[in-house]
């Protein structure tokens, strides 16, 4: 015995089924576009903070190699730019700015990312612990080297120490703006 269904009804699962693969192909479309809106704002976010290791670690190292009796001077412009001075036993000084860490999207994005891609979610996670101890190392040598002397014994461990964790830093923060670009982290974007 055959059953025929009448022409209507298969017009009408035909139609259901290309309405299906149309949302699914619509929704594809939107979860790809997402995606690439969230690398391209975290990737900035990267180079913005690229920028502010890159001044971290040219600020230990001249607290390093800074003679003795060296002191810096913090300094918040009216704008509120940082400065750090280093101020020889001369009286000669040599500055820079010293930018803060951004870590916003970071931390407002991680639901998002988490809803639409696990991998990339890992990455983020990473990235922003490092860019938390960046922040945390940063405040760190503010507090630290503001209230002592240059070439006394603690602030030379705490440059050591800090030095040290910037490469590992460094290596999150390359994996996640690879992950979002296929490309390695070398140019930063200034503040």
């Amino acid at each position: 015995m055959e059953i025929a269904l009448p022409v209507t009804v298969i017009f009408a699962i035909a139609l259901f089924l290309i309405k299906e693969v149309m949302e699914l192909v619509k929704k594809t479309q939107t979860k790809k576009r997402k995606l690439r809106a969230l690398k391209s704002v975290l990737k900035e976010e990267l180079e913005l903070n690229l920028w502010t290791w890159k001044k971290f670690e040219s600020l230990l190292t001249r607290i390093q190699d800074a003679d003795e009796g060296s002191r810096y001077e913090y300094s918040i412009s009216p704008s509120g730019t940082e400065r750090f001075e280093l101020v020889s036993t001369d009286g000669y000084g040599t500055g820079q700015a010293f930018p803060r860490v951004v870590i916003d999207l970071h931390s407002k994005l991680v639901i998002d990312v988490a809803e639409t891609d696990s991998d990339m979610y890992e990455k983020l996670i990473l990235s922003y612990k490092a860019l938390s101890e960046l922040q945390y190392l940063r405040n760190g040598i503010v507090d630290f080297i503001h209230e002592s002397e240059m070439g006394a014994s603690p602030v030379q461990g705490f440059t050591e120490y800090a030095l040290e964790e910037l490469s590992p830093i460094y290596d999150d923060m390359d994996a996640f703006y690879q992950y979002c670009t296929g490309k390695k982290l070398t140019e930063h974007l200034l503040r």
